[in-house]
């Protein structure tokens, strides 16, 4: 199970004991992205920590703003198992039965998605997915040109979808509950929080091709190698072209110039 979050603690402390008591779920990474009160810090989490020997924690230093798919980019690297479950921070395995239904599926051959529940706080399910572990690498992971939310997982299905069949999970929130929350929650950590704005950018930004954009030098490690402490190398980054929905392009060298060049959009 590969998780990840940025100030979501208070979140993902209420989702992960759900996910803890199967012997099918032989690992749990959690990449903390750079949360201003690091997760190691959390008492309640330093004893599920120590109480859970498949738990391991990445903590990714120096981020000013959340990338999803950068942070499951780490995550992935760090994965001793086969298969993958890839759950948001806001996902609460509900039916117990759920694990050992899957268990038998051979994800070398197909994986599987939620899919979006059409009615309620239950619609935002699209983000979980089981995928063979060689099969994420194979489209090297999450696109990390992706800067705020939304179309992340669509853009990843998409071209995991060109080399195995997708099967999407039917009810899937019989199986798995997604803890409501305001569109503040959901986007304040991304270098754009507008998320109809961020949503449309991202979706204007889909290939069939993905590379992996950054690195990371390791700070540190504990004695039993399941807390790591990692810090990006800093990267020059070329001049980037979005085409936004409102048929704008915008050119600019760093991403944190995003944000002062948003009142260029209008929608017309």
């Amino acid at each position: 199970l590969i998780m990840v979050c940025m100030n979501r603690n208070e979140m993902l402390l209420k989702t992960l004991p759900s996910w803890l008591n199967y012997d099918s779920i032989k690992q749990i990474i959690i990449v903390d992205w750079s949360s201003k009160d690091p997760l190691i810090n959390n008492e309640k989490f330093k004893n599920l920590l120590s109480l859970n020997q498949k738990i391991d924690l990445i903590r990714v230093e120096d981020q000013k703003t959340f990338n999803q798919g950068r942070a499951y980019n780490v995550a992935i690297k760090y994965v001793k198992y086969d298969v993958i479950i890839k759950a948001d921070a806001d996902y609460e395995l509900k039916d117990i039965n759920f694990i050992e239904i899957v268990s038998n599926i051979k994800f070398k051959e197909c994986f599987m998605t939620g899919g979006n529940v059409k009615e309620g706080s239950q619609k935002y399910l699209n983000g979980f997915v089981i995928v063979g572990t060689e099969e994420f690498k194979s489209v090297n992971g999450y696109r990390e040109t992706h800067t705020g939310w939304g179309f992340d997982d669509d853009d990843f299905y998409n071209r995991v979808e060109e080399r195995i069949p997708r099967l999407i999970i039917e009810g899937v929130d019989n199986y798995i509950l997604h803890n409501i929350h305001t569109d503040k929650l959901r986007t304040e950590n991304y270098i754009i929080t507008d998320p109809l704005l961020s949503h449309l950018l991202n979706s204007s930004k889909s290939t069939k091709t993905n590379t992996i954009t950054f690195q990371y030098n390791t700070i540190s490690t504990d004695s039993t190698n399941r807390i790591t402490i990692l810090k990006a190398i800093e990267q020059k980054t070329n001049p980037l072209v979005l085409q936004s929905a409102y048929g704008y392009e915008l050119i600019f060298r760093k991403f944190s110039e995003l944000e002062s060049m948003l009142p260029c959009l209008k929608k017309e």
